[in-house]
């Protein structure tokens, strides 16, 4: 009963017309690019040991760490890691109180590398890229049953790989079978099992649920959401009990489609009435809400809120200005909801408080 009533709330969800715009105060957190303008991104957030930690992009020096400590924000490795290849901090996690944090590098290969918060950084990836430079990017790394496991981008399909805290294992097929599927764009463990969000381009996006044991991953949405428009899941989380995907879409714009795990649902459609918003980087569940961040190169990144089946804009596109084009990034600080906001000029972080 529960998830029909949901279903019918999915169906009403608002459109460019119905938008209402919530009366909380953002503020900007940072200085721009944190001082150094080139970090134009920051693909992830997250907290560690109650701190504030953001990564950034940036393709001069290499990504970087920053922890924010009070109302400072200090740098926390070397850019880079020490390889300007490795453009971007793509992604975090922690795993036994250590930060692990995944690269972008097309040139070497992906890397993996973690720090205990005192000790200098180490490198996981004994092999860059896992087992050579053809996996160029860590998307994504997700904890479960005490081991890590992370999802690449390969030309020649994309893989997950699992780490026990001694050595890495491929757990899936490159591509899970086809070489259209080039990234794994999004993991998540919802009701103890492992969720991976594929990108493919030609025949559309699909989703697929790990077994547990060796390289074997079943579909559980294979027909791109009905259209091959829908070319990824960009994101995906948890809220009341559902498992919640966000799907890319550059012509109609991006779509957000709930699962219980047996029955899918859409939830909001057409780029929330704005069709430039293209994609969904990233969703959370905060304070009874689901929050999604987008893309939108025409007005500026947007932030939306979802509850009892309808959308709500908080604060406006680009939070004023459409230079901050994507808000790509989100977490929960201490209590406030905090983003990590796209800018060429200086990415930014803004709270709201």
């Amino acid at each position: 009963m529960l998830f029909r009533s949901i279903l019918a709330f999915a169906a009403g969800c608002g459109t460019k017309g119905e938008i209402i715009i919530i009366g909380s105060t953002w503020k900007q957190d940072n200085p721009d690019g944190f001082g150094t303008l080139n970090n134009s991104q920051i693909p992830a957030m997250i907290m560690y040991d109650d701190n504030l930690y953001a990564a950034t992009y940036n393709a001069a020096a290499g990504g970087a760490v920053y922890q924010k400590t009070g109302d400072n924000w200090i740098q926390v490795n070397t850019a880079g890691f020490g390889s300007g290849n490795n453009v971007s901090v793509l992604s975090m996690a922690v795993l036994n109180n250590e930060l692990y944090a995944g690269t972008q590098n097309s040139a070497d290969g992906c890397q993996v590398w973690k720090w205990d918060g005192t000790n200098p950084w180490s490198q996981v990836t004994t092999t860059d890229g896992f087992e050579g430079p053809g996996n160029i990017s860590a998307n994504c790394i997700v904890i479960l049953n005490g081991a890590l496991f992370a999802g690449t981008e390969n030309t020649n399909g994309g893989q997950v790989w699992k780490y026990d805290g001694g050595a890495w294992t491929k757990v899936s097929t490159d591509g899970f079978g086809s070489a259209d599927n080039t990234s794994v764009d999004s993991l998540f463990v919802y009701a103890g099992r492992l969720y991976a969000g594929l990108r493919n381009i030609t025949g559309g996006t699909s989703v697929h649920r790990y077994s547990g044991a060796g390289d074997i991953w079943a579909p559980v949405r294979s027909d791109a959401f009905g259209s091959i428009n829908n070319v990824s899941v960009t994101a995906m989380t948890t809220h009341n009990g559902y498992l919640y995907c966000a799907v890319e879409n550059s012509v109609t714009g991006a779509s957000v489609w709930l699962w219980n795990g047996s029955i899918w649902a859409q939830a909001g459609s057409g780029g929330f009435g704005y069709t430039t918003n293209t994609k969904i980087h990233a969703m959370l569940s905060h304070s009874g809400w689901l929050y999604a961040s987008t893309s939108n190169a025409a007005e500026g990144g947007q932030l939306w809120e979802y509850d009892l089946g309808n959308w709500e804009m908080s604060g406006t596109s680009g939070f004023g200005t459409a230079a901050n084009y994507a808000f790509r990034s989100m977490v929960n600080n201490n209590g406030f909801l905090t983003v990590g906001v796209d800018n060429d000029t200086g990415c930014k972080v803004y709270s709201l408080r």
